[in-house]
C-alpha cells in the first residue's frame, strides 16, 4: 500500500477524536482534558497526568493516532463501536490508576 494509505486522513482523525470524546463524556470523563494531558506528556517534561495515569493516556493516543500497521483494520471498523469500547477501557484504566494511587497512599508509612 502507498504511504498515504497507512495514515489516517485529517477528517478520519477528527471523527475519531470527536466520537471518542462524546463516548467519554457519557462516562463523565472530559476527553479534552485527556487530550491536553496527552499533549503535555509529549511536549513537556511533566510526564503523564496523575489524574489519568499513563495507561489511560496511551490508550487515548493509540485510538486517535493508530500505528500504520493497524490503519486497514481500523478503517473496516465502525467508529462509534470502536470509540465506545475505547471509552470504557479508558474509564476502567482511570479507575484502576486511582485505585493504585489510593492503595499506595494507604500503605505508605508517613513519618
Amino acid at each position: 500500500p502507498s504511504p498515504s494509505l497507512l495514515l489516517l486522513t485529517k477528517a478520519e482523525k477528527e471523527e475519531r477524536i470527536q466520537t471518542l470524546n462524546k463516548m467519554l463524556h457519557e462516562l463523565d470523563i472530559d476527553g479534552d482534558e485527556i487530550r491536553d494531558a496527552l499533549h503535555r506528556s509529549l511536549t513537556t517534561m511533566e510526564g503523564f497526568d496523575v489524574r489519568y495515569g499513563k495507561s489511560a493516556i496511551k490508550t487515548y493516543k493509540t485510538f486517535i493516532d493508530p500505528k500504520p500497521s493497524k490503519i486497514e483494520q481500523i478503517r473496516s471498523q465502525d467508529v462509534l463501536v470502536a470509540a465506545s469500547r475505547c471509552a470504557r477501557q479508558i474509564d476502567f484504566l482511570i479507575k484502576r490508576h486511582k485505585s493504585h494511587v489510593t492503595e499506595w497512599v494507604r500503605h505508605t508509612d508517613i513519618r
